[in-house]
């Protein structure tokens, strides 16, 4: 043992798993095997690479593709030689360096072109596949084999892109983006590369962009041309939309069509499609919500299927489904047979509420009551309170929006009582 390997602290690359790549001197890795490092013969498992040239074709694999550290070391002075004897063509570009006592290490074969180190398992295999991956231009070099057999490198040559095969795994993978929900970064993930480069040697793994620009478009458009067609079929149409709000607190509405589809051999079939997640910026009201119905009606080409609206009793859905026409007042009192009450179905400027925005705290009684009232005759409501409001309903003159209030003359504050009062005489009471 030299003196600077018996000078390396115990342990001090116990946590490197170091692969290394091209030419470099022998002490480097003496000493960090001397520190507990481990040599690894794959970048894929490694921590750091070790390199002495940083245009190595290897070393920019494991730069964009593995996200490693890449230190640079002295260039090892010693001359790789072709052994003689050994007659494949491959030799032409690999050879052994020799030891200081003049014999041959047969540890390692070196690439002549770029100096990395190849594991020698005494067949041409690894050699082999070295130059397939990173100096493709050696293949113009016929290899010494009967022309009735496939050569290794025949074999483990890249997938041409416009190969069916190619496309096929390529399209998998986009599905598997997109039904798995999944960012367009996992084709960079290390683990993810080593699965695929597992399975298919030959293929090689497009850029991320090439998903989120090509792959995944294609696939939406081949998806909602399947969805139409579908839909197509329909003669009526349901629509459920759920709101939800993600941790980073943006809001967003989901839309799905349900219909039912008649056939000879399966009877009666349920069908749901959903159309759209889209986020909703501006303020949750029944009108935003139904330029949102109406728009994704129109995007789905549904219009004409002869709508429903199927919510909860939130309110805001309710003032939805009336203000985006699901369905008349005349259609809806067909289907049930009897006459429903005209009021929620007036023209928007002749109902009791219209112009109102109300801000209705949380009063642990009525709540769902008031919003109805105010919502189904043509209003709206909110629990913020802010520019928007033109009324601010308490139960007594007190509380912070009380304060608030009072410094905004055009905010009307009034009372529970003025909201019922207002729909039992059939128009709006001003204090």
């Amino acid at each position: 043992m030299s003196d600077e390997e018996s000078n390396v602290p115990d342990e001090l690359f116990k946590d490197v798993k170091f692969y290394v790549v091209g030419d470099i001197d022998e002490k480097v890795v003496q000493l960090l095997k001397a520190g507990k490092g481990k040599e690894v013969s794959y970048n894929a498992l490694a921590t750091h690479i070790i390199a002495e040239d940083g245009d190595n074709p290897e070393v920019s694999e494991s730069r964009e593709v593995f996200d490693l550290p890449v230190v640079k070391v002295n260039r090892n002075k010693k001359h790789a030689n072709s052994p003689p004897g050994l007659t494949a063509s491959v030799w032409q570009y690999f050879g052994f360096y020799q030891r200081a006592n003049e014999t041959t290490d047969k540890t390692y074969t070196i690439c002549k072109i770029c100096k990395a180190k190849i594991k020698y398992l005494s067949n041409t295999t690894n050699m082999r596949q070295h130059l397939v991956r990173f100096h493709p231009e050696t293949e113009k070099d016929p290899l010494t084999v009967p022309t009735t057999q496939r050569t290794i490198l025949e074999t483990v040559s890249k997938l041409p892109k416009n190969s069916q095969k190619a496309k096929s795994i390529t399209k998998a993978i986009a599905t598997f983006i997109a039904t798995d929900l999944r960012p367009y970064s996992v084709v960079n993930n290390r683990g993810f590369r080593l699965v695929v480069r597992t399975m298919e040697p030959r293929y090689k793994l497009p850029h991320r962009k090439h998903f989120a620009e090509k792959e995944i478009p294609h696939l939406y458009n081949e998806t909602k041309a399947n969805v139409l067609a579908s839909m197509e079929k329909a003669s009526r149409i349901a629509l459920t939309c759920d709101a939800w709000t993600s941790v980073a607190t943006k809001f967003f509405v989901t839309i799905t069509a349900h219909f039912v589809l008649t056939s000879d051999k399966n009877g009666w079939k349920l069908v749901s499609h959903v159309l759209q997640t889209r986020e909703m910026s501006e303020s949750h009201t029944g009108a935003n919500v139904a330029e949102l119905l109406k728009l994704a009606a129109a995007e789905w080409q549904i219009s004409d299927k002869d709508l429903v609206l199927v919510t909860d009793n939130a309110s805001n859905m309710v003032v939805a489904a009336q203000k985006a026409n699901f369905p008349s007042w005349v259609i809806l009192s067909v289907r049930c047979g009897d006459l429903l009450p005209v009021t929620g179905f007036s023209p928007e400027s002749g109902q009791i509420f219209f112009g109102v925005t109300a801000c209705l705290p949380k009063l642990p009684d009525d709540l769902n009551a008031l919003w109805a009232y105010v919502t189904f005759y043509g209003g709206d409501c909110q629990l913020n309170l802010n520019k928007n409001i033109t009324h601010l309903v308490v139960k007594e003159p007190k509380g912070a929006k009380f304060e608030c209030a009072l410094k905004h003359p055009y905010i009307k504050i009034v009372t529970p009582d003025w909201i019922t009062d207002s729909v039992k005489g059939n128009f709006t009471y001003y204090n």
